[in-house]
Formats: structure tokens, C-alpha cells, sequence
């Protein structure tokens, strides 16, 4: 069978559009987005240190995994704003004078918008306070960057702690 040059020219140009069209959807998800799903809610849970037995941590989570992912968008619903706050808050208390801390605060504070400046201020954070290279700075928060976290110190009720030396975070690296 023989193909006439219009019509190879026809599919050369569509396939040559749907690999172009590749690396933008492969770009757009998240390297970090952990396949139960996008966070959907926050809430409490033992952080399990023998020092502090009575200690929670308030994480992200979906549904009932604490692997999840947010990004650019997220916020868009309460339970999604719920589990950005968890987030920003934390970085605001845990990490108050780092430049990912700031970010947040010149961007709406604790909003529960994972806007254009929450995005700068994860990639700020995962460089700078959590070490990380090359693609792993995505400006995503995923399960990477949440076990890398040191996490702030709450009560049982959700209620940041404070000691005699001030807020208390910690990495349990357990979650």
C-alpha cells in the first residue's frame, strides 16, 4: 500500500504533535504524588516518641494515608484548604525564619491556597532546609518531602504545644 506525501505528511505532523504534547503532561504531575491521591483533609496523630508519648503531629493526609500530594491548585476545597494550612502552618512554626517560611507569610500566610507563592516557598524549602537536588525540587509536597519534615508538636485536640524553650518539632520519620 502506498501512502501519498499529503497524507504522510498528515501523520508524521500528528505524530510528531503527540510527542510534543508528551513531556507537558509528564511535566505536569507531580514526581512526588504518591498513588493514593492528593491530600483531602489534615488531622492529628501520635507522633510515637517515648519522650513526648502524648504528642501529635497535624499532617496532611487522604483519606486514611498519610502518602499524599498537593500542589499548584490544591485549595479548592475545604478539605483541601484544611490540609494546606496543616502545611503552611507547620513550615510557618517549625521553620519560622527560613526563607520558605517568609514566602508564605508574603503570599497570605496561612491561607490554605497552594498558590504561585506556596509552590516558591516549597521549592525554597525543599533546596534549602531539606537538602534536595535536581528534580526533587518540584514545589510539590509529597511523601518525600513529608518524611524529611520536622513536625510541630500538638495536643490531642489539634492545639500547637509549647515548652519552657519554645515550639518543639521533630522528625518521627515513622509516618
Amino acid at each position: 500500500m502506498r501512502i501519498s506525501r499529503p497524507r504522510l505528511r498528515a501523520y508524521v505532523a500528528t505524530v510528531g504533535l503527540l510527542l510534543a504534547a508528551l513531556p507537558i503532561g509528564l511535566a505536569a504531575s507531580p514526581s512526588q504524588a504518591a498513588s493514593t491521591g492528593s491530600c483531602n483533609t489534615a488531622s492529628t496523630r501520635t507522633l510515637g516518641l517515648s519522650a513526648y508519648p502524648h504528642d501529635y503531629g497535624k499532617i496532611p493526609l487522604n483519606g486514611g494515608s498519610w502518602d499524599c500530594w498537593m500542589g499548584n491548585g490544591h485549595g479548592t476545597t475545604a478539605g483541601q484548604k484544611s490540609a494546606v494550612k496543616a502545611l503552611q502552618r507547620n513550615i510557618l512554626t517549625c521553620y519560622s525564619s527560613t526563607t520558605a517560611a517568609q514566602r508564605i507569610r508574603d503570599s497570605g500566610g496561612d491561607d490554605g491556597l497552594y498558590r504561585s507563592g506556596m509552590v516558591s516557598a516549597m521549592k525554597a524549602f525543599q533546596r534549602y532546609q531539606l537538602g534536595f537536588t535536581g528534580s526533587d525540587v518540584d514545589g510539590v509536597y509529597g511523601v518525600k518531602t513529608r518524611k524529611a519534615m520536622r513536625w510541630a508538636h500538638h495536643s490531642s485536640r489539634g492545639v500547637i504545644l509549647v515548652y519552657p524553650t519554645g515550639y518543639l518539632c521533630t522528625n518521627p520519620n515513622r509516618f
